[in-house]
C-alpha cells in the first residue's frame, strides 16, 4: 500500500489486489497479513485436508506480535483456502490434483508479490495434505518457491 502520499487509498489498493488475485487464481479465497520492514519476505501457509486457512490463525498472530520472533521485520503471510475447503468452492471435481492445487497456491503467491521489488520467491509451509501441495509447488515451480 502506498505510504508516499500518492492518490491511492489503502482501500483502493486492497480492492486492486483482490482483483489481481481473482484473475490469477479465481478458484481460491485468501487471507493476507502484511509484513513489517522493508520488502518483507512472503510466507504462504497451506492447510491440511478437511481444514481451512483459519488453522494458521495462532501462527499468524504470533508472527505479527511485537513480542513475537519477528519484532522488527515480520514476514508478509498469505493463508489460503484450497479448492473445496473453507470459503473456496470445489470447482471442477475432476481437477483436484496436487498439481492443480499447487498451481493455485503459486498463482496466489505471485499475485501478492510486488514486481521489481527484488524479491520474486516465497516460502511455503504446509500441514498434512498442505505439505504435499507445498512439495508439488516447490517441484513444479522452483523459480518461485
Amino acid at each position: 500500500l502506498p505510504s508516499d502520499g500518492s492518490s491511492h487509498s489503502p482501500s483502493r489498493a486492497r480492492a486492486m489486489l483482490r482483483g489481481a488475485i481473482a484473475m490469477a487464481a479465481p478458484n481460491v479465497r485468501t487471507s493476507f497479513q502484511a509484513g513489517r520492514g522493508a520488502n518483507p519476505p512472503l510466507v504462504v501457509l497451506v492447510h491440511g485436508l478437511e481444514s481451512f486457512s483459519g488453522t494458521w490463525d495462532a501462527v499468524r498472530a504470533r508472527c505479527a506480535s511485537p513480542d513475537g520472533p519477528h519484532r522488527d521485520a515480520a514476514p508478509a503471510i498469505l493463508a489460503l483456502d484450497l479448492r473445496g475447503h473453507g470459503l473456496t468452492p470445489l470447482g471442477d471435481e475432476d481437477d483436484f490434483s496436487p498439481a492443480t492445487l499447487a498451481a493455485d497456491v503459486v498463482a496466489c503467491a505471485r499475485a501478492h508479490m510486488t514486481p521489481g521489488a527484488g524479491r520474486d520467491t516465497f516460502t511455503i509451509v504446509g500441514h498434512s495434505m498442505g505439505s504435499r501441495v507445498a512439495l508439488r509447488a516447490a517441484a513444479g515451480f522452483p523459480e518461485s518457491v
